[in-house]
């Protein structure tokens, strides 16, 4: 859908500006992430334009990117809409038709997913099998680990992604190397001492889970951090 001719006044030097914002459901606690040509957004992102908002005193647009707020927005949805709409700005202006930024890491990738998602673009999903796919290819790194976890701990989809975490720490033994290993091991207990229960619980059996079929070829780390995991849970309970 393509937004209509704005309200106000359009000279020939004047290219309509839109503020984008992300903010939670109430629209509180907005933060502006960048300034888009309306162009841009109606060639790139043509099914979040009719949320595009006119600002007549300021003589430009606003889109405000709702979504729940946690403690890692900035480092996750931030990051990641900033990048992308800078690299729609940089493509629009060179005339290059790439929708995607170049990624190096599944970390990056993620946080353009995460950023696609929000800006309601289908290519999400395409992007999302290529990162699924890496998991069961390549050994993740600790900003890796740390990333899946914030951007998906509290999302529906999260049961997918700990499960392809908890495959790629197993299948290639991720948590023996060090120093990385320590660290996301280290990372990921600590994470686990803010959930609930059931939380627990689900990321201990993802681990055993994976662990169980690696077992009897070899005696994982994975392994050996579930049962002294399942031990600590069990004294919660």
């Amino acid at each position: 859908m393509v937004l209509s001719s704005p309200t106000f006044p359009r000279t020939y030097f004047q290219v309509p500006t839109v503020a984008v914002h992300m903010c939670d459901q109430r629209k509180q606690y907005d933060q502006c992430v960048s300034y888009v040509p309306l162009s841009v957004l109606e060639h790139y992102a043509p099914h979040i334009c009719h949320l595009i908002e006119p600002d007549i005193l300021l003589n430009r647009y606003r889109l405000f990117i709702r979504l729940p707020l946690h403690d890692h927005v900035e480092d996750i949805e931030w990051a990641g809409l900033y990048r992308l709409l800078a690299h729609w700005n940089h493509a629009a202006a060179n005339m290059i038709d790439t929708p995607l930024p170049p990624t190096n890491s599944v970390s990056d990738a993620i946080k353009i997913y995460r950023s696609l998602q929000l800006m309601l673009k289908p290519e999400a999903e395409t992007l999302r099998s290529r990162i699924m796919h890496t998991l069961h290819t390549t050994p993740l790194t600790e900003l890796d680990v740390q990333t899946i976890w914030w951007a998906f701990q509290a999302k529906p989809e999260w049961p997918s992604w700990l499960d392809a975490l908890c495959y790629n720490l197993v299948r290639f033994q991720v948590l023996s190397g060090q120093p990385c290993g320590t660290a996301i091991q280290l990372f990921i207990e600590t994470e686990m001492l803010n959930m609930d229960n059931a939380q627990y619980c689900q990321v201990l059996v993802a681990y055993e889970r994976h662990g169980l079929a690696t077992r009897s070829r070899v005696r994982t780390t994975v392994s050996r951090c579930v049962e002294r995991s399942f031990c600590r849970f069990q004294a919660r309970s």
